[in-house]
């Protein structure tokens, strides 16, 4: 039988659909750790798991891959490269418009594809590195907090953390499975934490930068449980991980809510509350979208947190790298992903940032079809973008 690796998508298609979804990741990310990118080697090369100790690993790597073609023989070395490079392409696109799908490879698929103890210890140091990779390149949708940054792309790596616990545990490395359980405990803690910082900074100052991070913090921590539940979902079903499946999952899920009010199991069933008060019908994929490539030109457009993201559409307007006609288009793209996706309030806001922020507003808008023009002006849609961000965070019961 041949090697399982061989049948998985070759490097070249996951670093093309990387540069599909983010073409703009071919620069190096300098903005966002200063000169500190200058540290990575100008020519990586493989083994690309020697490149991911760094906060732009992911980066790196991605850069080395980009002269492999294919899967040669399917032998360990080249598990462990797949591995890396897998995790590079999930961590660099997962908050584009058109994420790589490698999700089962990284929590499941390549751990069992290893054959030795050895293999699972270097898929398991290149999995514990990419937790401390830096996303802010790569993402809008995270937010600052005293506790430090919280995303979406905590509960990526979660998932994987999780997914790779049996593989671990069944060539008998307790130790390093100890290590596992222990960062996915603070990490949850963490993360509990940063909830009832967002409480308590709320009950000193009801402001609506306030209130917004705590539906921010709400939507993070529910998706975040979420990522958690499909990394358990590739366990085995026995009594041997009981215990653990107890303690993680279910999260936000009301009906296992079982934990007491000073844990973080408590913490991330009050955000999920919260969340599905009204933040649930945000938690799409954006699939409309999509279909606009000009989202994909620049990384100012990656879509930010829900709910308020008028300024999202602000840029749109003023960005110099959008011509008036794409303006149109992006104006009729919204208008249709507010009818495909019933119930989100976001792109409302977002086309309310948009309009309102058009130097010439005629010069855009007399393009627009007479049916989409009205929708404007006249409409429940029309309607939903004239209410005021205070407003939506209080339907949102905050």
């Amino acid at each position: 039988m041949s090697n399982p690796l061989l049948r998985l998508p070759a490097p070249r298609v996951l670093l093309k659909q990387v540069s599909d979804s983010a073409p703009w990741l071919r620069n190096p990310p300098g903005p966002w750790l200063g000169e500190r990118w200058r540290e990575l080697d100008p020519k990586p090369k493989r083994p690309l798991a020697a490149l991911v100790d760094h906060p732009l690993g992911w980066w790196s790597i991605l850069q080395a891959a980009k002269g492999w073609q294919r899967i040669s023989s399917g032998n360990g070395g080249e598990l462990i490269d797949y591995f890396a490079l897998s995790l590079a392409c999930h961590h660099a696109s997962v908050a584009t418009f058109v994420p790589t799908d490698v999700d089962s490879k990284i929590r499941k698929k390549l751990w069992q594809m290893a054959s030795t103890p050895k293999q699972i210890e270097r898929l398991a140091r290149i999995a514990q590195a990419h937790c401390t990779w830096d996303n802010r390149p790569c993402s809008a949708r995270i937010i600052d907090t005293p506790l430090g940054l919280l995303s979406g792309h905590d509960g990526e790596r979660l998932s994987v953390m999780v997914g790779a616990l049996p593989s671990i545990e069944k060539v008998g490395n307790k130790q390093l499975a100890e290590k596992f359980s222990s960062w996915i405990n603070h990490e949850l803690q963490r993360e509990a934490d940063i909830w009832r910082h967002a409480q308590a900074a709320i009950a000193n100052d009801s402001s609506l930068n306030n209130r917004h991070t705590l539906a921010q913090a709400a939507f993070y921590l529910s998706h975040n449980a979420g990522d958690v539940d499909q990394g358990l979902g590739y366990w085995p079903k026995n009594e041997a991980y009981e215990l653990a499946r107890i303690r993680w999952g279910g999260l936000a899920k009301r009906s296992s809510a079982h934990g007491q009010k000073g844990d973080y199991q408590h913490c991330f069933h009050e955000a999920a509350t919260l969340y599905r008060k009204g933040l649930a019908a945000e938690a799409h994929r954006h699939y409309p979208l999509r279909e606009m490539k000009t989202l994909r030109r620049h990384q100012d457009f990656l879509f930010p947190c829900p709910p308020l993201v008028r300024n999202w559409g602000k840029r749109l307007a003023l960005h110099s790298e959008i011509t008036d006609a794409e303006r149109v288009d992006l104006i009729l793209g919204l208008l249709q992903a507010i009818e495909r996706v019933p119930g989100q309030r976001a792109y409302q806001q977002a086309l309310k940032g948009l309009v309102d922020a058009l130097p010439e507003p005629d010069v855009i808008l007399r393009h627009l079809p007479p049916n989409q023009y009205a929708l404007l002006q006249n409409s429940p849609i029309a309607e939903e973008m004239q209410r005021s961000e205070d407003s939506l965070l209080c339907v949102l019961g905050l």
